[in-house]
């Protein structure tokens, strides 16, 4: 890890990604750092540990479905967190290059098995849904947000029933850049199956007030939450944050 921390203040960073490394976690898991989006991410999940507030909350979790899996860094880190115990685990993004990555991860720490990687955007069946990406980048979202440099393309949605089906499983992650709205608007009752919840808010497409109104509308325990800006007061206050919650 404090190799790590040191490439990103050092010549390396430009190097990227031509200097490639592997990063191994405590439980052996593989992580190769092949680009600077990699890093970002690595950096994020793995050394700032961005989740590791919530950790307490997912101590007793089994088995969950990873909504804006990205690469996967999330699923390998609380698989990785929780000791590399018996989890079965639902990987959907809408990117099909960070699908591809994902994959690739699962297989190079054979978790095949119990790791399920699919190229999805949530939303009604067969609706047709814009899709925005910048260039090779992983980040995407259903929101073009003005930058000129995300591509459209228009893909099928799929509702997270119709994926996830009738499997049972502990815990929803949900980290869709805005997307969240149409989840919580169209599929509370497939979401408060789920024993608990894991999701960040992106304003104004779903702001952090929606997001607790959401909550007490359906007698969610709210375990923890942290706000982007930690100024404010009122963690729900902030444009974007994470909440944990327990369904009741």
């Amino acid at each position: 890890m404090k190799l790590l921390r040191n490439a990103l203040k050092s010549i390396a960073w430009k190097l990227f990604p031509f200097a490639q490394c592997t990063l191994k976690t405590a439980s052996r898991l593989k992580i190769p750092i092949e680009s600077r989006d990699a890093l970002s991410g690595v950096q994020e999940i793995f050394i700032d540990r961005v989740y590791h507030p919530y950790l307490e909350g997912l101590s007793n979790v089994k088995s969950w479905v990873d909504v804006g899996c990205n690469v996967g860094y999330f699923s390998l880190w609380l698989h990785d967190s929780l000791g590399k115990g018996d989890h079965k685990a639902l990987l959907l993004d809408a990117n099909p290059l960070s699908c591809k990555m994902a994959q690739k991860l699962v297989l190079l720490n054979a978790l095949q098995n119990s790791f399920r990687v699919e190229n999805k955007v949530i939303g009604p069946d067969g609706a047709e849904v814009s899709f925005f990406a910048r260039g090779t980048c992983t980040g995407n979202s259903i929101f073009r947000d003005q930058d000129p440099k995300k591509r459209g393309s228009t893909v099928r949605s799929s509702s997270l029933q119709s994926i996830a089906g009738t499997d049972s499983y502990d815990l929803i992650k949900i980290d869709i850049e805005g997307g969240e709205k149409f989840l919580f608007e169209n599929e509370s009752e497939r979401v408060l199956q789920f024993r608990l919840g894991l999701a960040e808010w992106h304003a104004p497409h779903w702001t952090g007030n929606q997001m607790r109104e959401w909550l007490e509308k359906n007698k969610c325990r709210t375990v923890k939450v942290i706000p982007s800006d930690l100024s404010r007061p009122d963690p729900f206050l902030s444009s974007r944050g994470t909440v944990l919650w327990e369904t009741r």
